[in-house]
């Protein structure tokens, strides 16, 4: 036989009254402002996005029969709230590397700063530079000296 509506009643009340000293919430108190980063509060930072850079390749001697340098370099990377992501991964064939995943691939993470001061860090390299609106410019120092990379955002 099915519950009265009476006792279905005082079971709804019973729930309401009693479950929410059940289920104490013991965190904090919300902070005041904005003092809690726009990614953590699930409202997009102004870098949010897919940045593609692009650095072109350095030679370390022009006027030798087979060049030796390091090769272009052609990436993207994810920023979301303060966080940079991504990783990378060297090319088979020569000085450079390629964005990529799985095995094969070193994670590259970083910070971006409300100025839009950027660093990143891959392996034991660190990458510094800044973002303005939908441009990037990076500089880093590689295995043939100091590299430029610029760029922009390609997808929010």
């Amino acid at each position: 036989m099915p519950p009265s509506r009476n006792v279905l009643v005082m079971l709804s009340l019973v729930a309401t009254i009693a479950l929410p000293g059940c289920a104490q919430d013991n965190s904090p108190p919300p902070l005041a402002g904005n003092t809690v980063p726009p990614g953590d509060r699930g409202v997009p930072g102004k870098f949010d996005g897919t940045w593609q850079v692009t650095s072109a390749g350095l030679s370390l001697d022009p006027s030798a029969e087979t060049p030796a340098g390091c090769g272009s370099i052609d990436l993207q990377f994810e920023v979301k709230g303060s966080q940079v992501g991504g990783g990378l991964k060297r090319t088979p064939y020569g000085n450079s590397v390629e964005s990529g995943s799985g095995f094969l691939s070193a994670p590259m993470s970083g910070t971006v700063q409300q100025d839009g001061t950027v660093a990143i860090h891959w392996e034991r390299y660190v990458v510094t530079g800044t973002m303005s609106g939908d441009k990037v410019r990076l500089r880093w120092k590689g295995e043939c000296g100091p590299r430029n990379a610029t760029g922009e955002r390609v997808a929010s």
